[in-house]
């Protein structure tokens, strides 16, 4: 099996000769995602708050270094460490299943669960990204045995850790990669 990459400029998987689309982009593809809510500062908020957890649960967080605006938000996830204690198994591993051709990047995954990180507000979609990343991690129906969890960091050092349940999530996002594939036959 070839090996999966990531171009981070073009957000693109990977695998060997063969392009993957992302979670984010076929759902954003099916218009599921509110993009009005994107813009380059909060992009790149998120990108520097992931990377900041993610040296924090490595061992490898310099806090000196750290922007003060950030500091909010990686209190919250110290905090939310501290109050949820768990072990990961995986930390930002890429992902990809070669059957339904797409990939994906879950933030972190443990025994049967699947937490995602967001430094903005719960939106509707976030519930069939976390099935698309649990089927990609856990293989694994989505039932009462799995956890899908959205942690929401706030600026002001505090968390909210949102259970996604329905199980019609994953029925969703097949049915939007269906969608994007049909757009790239036409």
């Amino acid at each position: 099996m070839s090996e999966l990459t990531f171009d981070e400029k073009a957000h693109e998987y990977r695998m060997g000769e063969r392009s993957l689309p992302s979670v984010t982009a076929i759902l954003k593809d099916a218009c599921l995602i509110d993009t009005r809510f994107f813009n380059d500062y909060a992009m790149t908020r998120g990108t520097f708050v992931h990377q900041a957890c993610e040296m924090l649960d490595l061992g490898t967080l310099d806090e000196d270094t750290l922007d003060p605006a950030l500091f909010g938000y990686v209190g919250a996830y110290k905090k939310f460490r501290a109050e949820c204690p768990m072990v990961w198994t995986e930390i930002e591993h890429m992902r990809a299943d070669s059957v339904l051709g797409y990939a994906g990047t879950p933030d972190r995954v443990g025994d049967r669960t699947v937490l995602d990180i967001k430094t903005g507000q719960k939106q509707p979609w976030h519930g069939f990204q976390l099935a698309a990343y649990t089927m990609l991690a856990l293989n694994a129906p989505l039932n009462t045995l799995t956890k899908r969890l959205g942690l929401y960091l706030k600026d002001d050092g505090t968390y909210k850790l949102e259970r996604y349940q329905d199980r019609a999530d994953f029925d969703v996002f097949k049915a939007a990669l269906i969608i994007y594939n049909a757009k790239r036959r036409i």
